[in-house]
């Protein structure tokens, strides 16, 4: 089994305890939202701190053996996607019942445009363009070098 890093750990830690305040913090007045601006901006970097640190992990893979990349790919897309068009049938119904086009509304549900998950979308496009970043990673030598 390999061996957890700990700083990692602590950052989704972090970011979870950033989420939960997001989603609780509220603003009881205008005076307070005026001297709160600075807290809530530092509580919304939560989701860039998850998808950061799924980036770097994803981008430690090796897909250097045959097959490896596929067989990846057919684990974690159904993992990530499915959950998320199940979870993007009420925002579907909502769209629709608020007067959006049906067609525009499940194009947007099928490509990870309903409001809360666009992140999805971000972890799929990390999926995708892995193994392309790493061979030209590797072609330059550790970096893209202008």
């Amino acid at each position: 089994m390999e061996k957890r890093d700990t700083y990692f750990d602590f950052l989704r830690g972090v970011a979870i305890i950033m989420v939960m305040s997001n989603h609780s913090y509220c603003f009881s007045n205008e005076f307070f939202a005026y001297f709160n601006f600075i807290p809530s901006k530092i509580i919304r970097c939560a989701v860039p701190i998850f998808i950061a640190i799924s980036g770097y992990f994803i981008g430690r893979k090796s897909f250097e053996a045959e097959g490896s990349y596929t067989s990846f790919l057919k684990r974690q897309l159904p993992r990530v996607y499915i959950p998320m068009l199940i979870w993007s049938v009420p925002w579907l119904l909502l769209a629709i019942k608020g007067g959006s086009s049906p067609a525009l509304a499940a194009i947007r549900t099928v490509v990870g445009g309903m409001s809360i998950f666009y992140f999805v979308a971000l972890i799929m496009q990390y999926y995708i363009l892995t193994p392309f970043i790493q061979r030209v990673n590797i072609k330059t030598g550790g970096g893209i070098q202008l």
